[in-house]
């Protein structure tokens, strides 16, 4: 038998999404990639990106996608790099496949320049690739009865408002409001409706008396909005009542990342209750860079205090700090400070940009300001991952 490893050509692509398809179905149940992924499996999906192959006498028997893009943190840009699809197949475990993959992975990533990555799985399973679980997404449970009360009943009916599946037509609205936000992926070299019906989702544009006003993605079942963009945040009760009458539903589950703090605190008054969960496991590559845009994200969503904050991060040593209210992280020489804190890499993700922050007393030890600059808003639309 002869074993292989090499990336994937344009004539792997049919047997790639075959075993995508076989491997997965094989453990969770029936699933056709080109339908829930249109983004890279669609007919229009998939350029730029990879997947690393291990092959036995030519068969695929192990696969690792490698996905890039590029995300917009407060006018600092990132480069991204997702690994998904990831999949073995079940007569071909415990041969090292994985391991492999994931280094070739990891070489590759790091020679395009990636700065930070992301995935989803099982956490203890890729903290054996450098990888932990951090950043927040927080989910509101908005009900029927949750709005009629908190509204008083008298705001809801005087909108006209609808909601229309998306169309090619739509697309150039919707770009323009996404590509607005502060936090944003550049999503050019997918097709941006694909993108929005990730994973079975549903794209809708909500109009208000026939006019655009904003759109959302509704889960494959119905249950959740994910991505809800609005030219008027003081729309959001009434599009919750929208959705849910004309989808005749109870209840809903909406998403908002941890950087829309006017939009939590809106959601706040017309929910029953809130869930804080991880957004996905995460890799750094460029700890000067993912901190600095994330600590500035923080500041244009309030003030911090000022502060200094040195950190030795897997031997990188880091200052982070906050002067007149202007935040900057810089990579430090050797001898030119002692670090306050030394944290492997792993911990520091976890502490830094998740609510675990808020258990860590050495953070304020090491700098008072802490407090309030930690943890870091890292959180992504669920349409952004692979």
């Amino acid at each position: 038998m002869q074993t292989e490893f090499r990336k994937d050509t344009a004539k792997d692509r049919a047997a790639v999404i075959d075993f995508a398809n076989y491997v997965f179905s094989h453990a969770h149940g029936s699933i056709d990639f080109p339908q829930n992924l249109p983004k890279l499996y669609g007919p229009d999906g998939g350029a730029g990106a990879d997947h690393l192959l291990a092959c036995e006498d030519g068969q695929i028997k192990a696969m690792v996608g490698v996905f890039f893009d590029t995300v917009h943190i407060s006018n600092q840009a990132l480069r991204v790099g997702g690994i998904g699809t990831v999949s073995v197949h079940p007569y071909a475990r415990g041969k090292g496949y994985m391991k492999t993959l994931m280094r070739m992975a990891d070489e590759e990533m790091r020679a395009a320049g990636a700065q930070l990555s992301m995935l989803g799985g099982q956490r203890q399973r890729y903290q054996h690739f450098g990888y932990e679980l951090g950043g927040a997404r927080l989910s509101f449970r908005v009900t029927d009865k949750s709005l009629f009360h908190a509204c008083a009943g008298k705001t809801l009916p005087k909108l006209k408002l609808k909601l229309t599946p998306l169309t090619d037509a739509d697309v150039p609205f919707c770009r323009a409001l996404y590509s607005a936000q502060p936090v944003h992926f550049a999503r050019e070299q997918y097709p941006f409706a694909d993108i929005l019906r990730s994973w079975g989702c549903a794209a809708f544009v909500i109009r208000e008396n026939g006019r655009p006003c904003g759109y959302l993605t509704r889960s494959w079942n119905a249950e959740t909005v994910d991505e809800l963009l609005l030219e008027r945040e003081e729309l959001l009760p009434a599009v919750m009542a929208a959705y849910l009458a004309q989808f005749g539903r109870q209840a809903l589950n909406l998403t908002v990342q941890p950087w829309e703090t006017g939009r939590a605190a809106l959601a706040d008054e017309i929910s029953e209750d809130c869930t804080l969960s991880a957004c996905e496991m995460f890799r750094v590559y460029d700890w000067a860079a993912v901190l600095g845009s994330l600590l500035s994200l923080k500041a244009a969503c309030r003030p911090l205090p000022d502060g200094v904050l040195t950190l030795d991060i897997g031997g990188e040593l880091l200052e982070l700090a906050v002067r007149g209210g202007a935040p900057a992280v810089r990579r430090l020489q050797p001898g030119e400070a002692s670090a306050a804190l030394t944290l492997e890499p792993q911990r520091a993700l976890r502490l830094l940009c998740s609510p675990m922050g808020g258990y860590c007393p050495a953070l304020c030890a090491a700098c008072p300001a802490a407090d309030a600059w930690f943890p870091l808003p890292l959180g992504f639309s669920a349409q952004d991952g692979v």
